[in-house]
């Protein structure tokens, strides 16, 4: 891999080296994901939670070059923006498109629920998902606090 700077101690990939920049395929969803996964492949024994994010948030393809990926944290933008030159000189290489570029957003995740702290933030989720508890409680003159 040529490296055009060193970064405190990280070698530094120009994604563009070994790209044609004639290269202008179409990509397809299915060749982006054979190429995302096997850049991930690539990468498993060196980094870990890398190989862990890209296979977990497969990107779709929008507008013919944009590579559209939803993430879900912060440091999963960090991890993924500290490889791209990389990744991005594998996709291009294997799709055989030049003019790829990296557009990231953020998801919220559906099921998660807040924190409960007190005693009767707890009855009151423990009570929705139970509605039969609130019967129970009352049935026996339960003070919950």
């Amino acid at each position: 891999m040529p490296v055009v700077e060193e970064k405190m101690g990280e070698a530094v990939v120009d994604e563009n080296a070994g790209v044609d920049p004639t290269w202008s395929r179409p990509v397809t969803p299915d060749g982006l994901k054979a190429a995302w996964l096997g850049y991930a492949a690539r990468i498993e024994s060196s980094n870990s939670r890398l190989h862990s994010i890209l296979i977990n948030h497969i990107p779709t393809i929008q507008k013919e070059n944009i590579v559209y990926l939803e993430l879900i944290h912060a440091m999963q933008e960090t991890e993924v923006q500290r490889e791209k030159p990389a990744l991005f000189k594998h996709l291009k290489i294997s799709l055989k498109n030049a003019r790829l570029a990296l557009e990231i957003a953020f998801k919220k995740e559906e099921n998660v629920q807040a924190k409960v702290f007190t005693a009767s933030d707890k009855y009151k989720v423990m009570k929705e998902k139970n509605p039969a508890l609130a019967e129970l409680s009352r049935l026996f003159d339960l003070d919950i606090e």
